[in-house]
């Protein structure tokens, strides 16, 4: 990894080196923090298609697409994008007599495990003793509850069964933990014209050089129809090619064989395999 020792000057162009939902969504959202203050170029190249067509996002996206200025009513139409609220296991371990069917809905929980008042203690709110809502699940199980823990206390396996979304529109407090299953083709799309219309640049070309300064540090790039693009930042959306990160660096891609419990797609099965770790769990697909 280059280390560099000296002063760093001020940030004033940025070029982001692929496209697609990765390189788009990079240049809207350095543009709306930055207020436009720096120059951001995106250079993709028209020869190489996005990865994939659907994909399921995490509840981050919702936060960011709200720090761009967007409701979910302004841009999920466009993307052909539905609601996320929990992700489903079937099979994940065996459970029951006979190797019954085991099911098993993860939900969205992104704030700090709520806590209730202990049975018996009306007063217990007023001087701050609460205890844990698994304490509540533990107590249902003791007494032959069945169900799982998060079909207990949360309403999200069952929104899910009977295909409701997690937002009350009129109670927005009641609203649940969701995410995005949306069109990745159409969401780079959508964002490579909200980041035109504010101002950032668009290259069509494909890189061909890669220019390093004396610290080691990128400098510039050139495309096949002659742009030479310098910059003070460089930013790789090129996916598993990684052509600044891979092969004008050689920084390579980090191998987390040990702490994935998923199968690898066809796209990382390569990746993957030339991990020198020594699983012992079976892979799952999620």
């Amino acid at each position: 990894m280059t280390s560099y020792t000296g002063t760093f000057e001020p940030i004033d162009r940025i070029v982001i080196v692929g496209g697609g939902t990765a390189g788009w969504l990079s240049a809207a959202y350095l543009n709306q923090a930055l207020k436009g203050s720096v120059h951001i170029t995106v250079v993709e190249s028209d020869a190489i298609g996005p990865i994939g067509v659907g994909e399921a996002t995490i509840p981050s996206l919702r936060l960011t697409m709200g720090f761009l200025g967007f409701r979910d009513s302004d841009w999920m139409p466009e993307v052909g994008a539905t609601y996320k609220s929990a992700i489903k296991f079937v099979n994940w371990c065996t459970c029951g007599p006979g190797g019954a069917t085991h099911e098993y809905w993860h939900p969205f929980i992104s704030r700090p495990e709520p806590s209730v008042l202990p049975y018996h203690c009306p007063f217990a709110m007023g001087i701050g003793q609460r205890v844990s809502l698994l304490h509540y699940a533990l107590k249902h199980r003791l007494d032959g509850e069945s169900r799982a823990i998060q079909q207990m206390l949360l309403p999200t396996q069952s929104l899910c069964e009977q295909h409701k979304a997690p937002i009350n529109p009129l109670m927005p407090e009641l609203s649940q933990e969701y995410a995005y299953h949306l069109d990745v083709t159409r969401l780079g799309e959508f964002l490579r014209q909200v980041a035109t219309k504010r101002g950032v640049k668009r290259v069509v070309g494909h890189v061909t050089n890669v220019e390093h300064g004396g610290n080691g540090f990128i400098t510039a790039v050139e495309t096949k129809q002659e742009n030479r693009l310098s910059a003070d930042l460089f930013i790789d959306c090129t996916g598993f090619r990684g052509l600044l990160l891979n092969d004008a660096l050689g920084e390579g891609i980090p191998i987390f064989g040990m702490q994935l419990l998923t199968r690898p797609t066809s796209q990382i099965h390569s990746i993957a395999n030339s991990s020198s770790s020594r699983a012992t769990f079976r892979f799952l697909t999620t």
